[in-house]
């Protein structure tokens, strides 16, 4: 080990011995918010160390220190312009870092790396291996991946199992969502059938109860299982007049009247689920959020074909229209696939 690894093992070890107490509670959490070389390294030596002195030891990954855990054959990711580009300016997997300072069109993380195989010093891709074989828990957060358009495919190995066997909700809520992404019905619903087993209503109402129950509603509307349906919506209805935020409103993910919407339509209630999108709309609208918009008009488009009174098909394909001229201008592909496949269905005469 480095001198800088020796000297964190002996304060680790001091920490440990200095109180009964303390040795209880022998744990360590770091959040790695930066995907800088000279960010990661010393986050994994910690972690590391942390370990190899039997601390239980924990990285929670999130915004450009996520990439730090994208696989190191994974290039361009993302769904839009927007986060394939941010994907270039950030390459994933440590090998791949950048220095904070002093990186000399790649000069100085070559000088650091030199140096480090000089005085016998791991690599931070050494490193993470290290940490996953140590047992280290790697997280990342599910609200940076769906920001930056990252799918746990573009994720190194090993992650997905941590999170599967972790008692916090928010996580097995992530994993349904991020499952339904990957169109793996069985996998996805398994995660929200984990939740139906211990109820529903026993969701810690924290910081991201508005969070996890709306991805667990969003994934069950996604493969149109109405099993937990009404479960679901009647958890959410006090809140139709809100919009969904994580934590202090550090992100808003749109209105809850639109969740409900879905809801409904999965259960087979139109008409409500047409009333919810006419305020999901406005709240959008009012948001000033086009992509929000665009997404709630594919929605309603949705509730007006499985209802198919009068001028529903009509109205219908407006909204479709609307809602790909927004996908368009906003280089939204998935939602231009996902209008095109209705309108396909639509002229195929496979919805009503």
């Amino acid at each position: 080990m480095s001198p800088m690894s020796d000297e964190l093992t002996q304060l680790l070890e001091q920490a440990a011995r200095t109180d009964d107490g303390l040795n209880k509670q022998n744990k360590i959490t770091i959040i790695a918010w930066g995907g800088d070389l000279d960010r990661i390294w010393p986050t994994l030596i910690l972690s590391t160390t942390a370990a190899a002195s039997g601390m239980e030891a924990s990285v929670f990954f999130t915004f450009w220190g996520l990439f730090t855990l994208v696989k190191p054959d994974v290039r361009i990711t993302g769904d839009n312009w927007m986060q394939k580009m941010l994907s270039v300016m950030n390459p994933g997997n440590p090998s791949k870092a950048k220095l904070s300072r002093y990186h000399f069109a790649g000069a100085g993380p070559g000088m650091m790396k030199k140096l480090a195989k000089d005085y016998k010093t791991p690599l931070p891709s050494e490193l993470l291996e290290m940490a996953q074989d140590m047992g280290v828990r790697l997280i990342p957060c599910q609200m940076t991946m769906d920001l930056l358009g990252l799918k746990p495919d573009d994720l190194i190995d090993g992650l997905r199992e941590y999170v599967a066997a972790s008692p916090l909700a928010a996580w097995h809520s992530a994993l349904a969502l991020a499952y339904a992404g990957l169109d793996q019905r069985e996998q996805a619903l398994e995660q929200v059938n984990w939740f139906a087993e211990r109820g529903f209503e026993s969701i810690r109402r924290d910081c991201v109860w508005m969070t996890s129950t709306t991805a667990l509603a969003r994934t069950i509307a996604h493969f149109n299982d109405a099993t937990h349906a009404d479960a679901l919506y009647d958890l959410l209805a006090p809140f139709a007049d809100r919009n969904s935020v994580v934590g202090g409103a550090v992100l808003c993910l749109g209105p809850v009247s639109r969740i409900l919407g879905m809801l409904a339509l999965t259960s087979g209630r139109p008409d409500t689920a047409l009333a919810h999108f006419a305020d999901a709309l406005e709240r959008s609208h009012a948001l000033e959020s086009a992509p929000l918009a665009a997404r709630t008009q594919l929605d309603a488009a949705k509730a007006h074909l499985q209802r198919g009174a009068e001028g529903d098909r009509a109205a219908a394909e407006a909204l479709l229209a609307e809602a790909s001229a927004t996908a368009d201008a906003l280089a939204m592909s998935v939602l231009q696939q996902d209008v095109r496949a209705l309108r396909s269905a639509l002229a195929e005469g496979a919805v009503a």
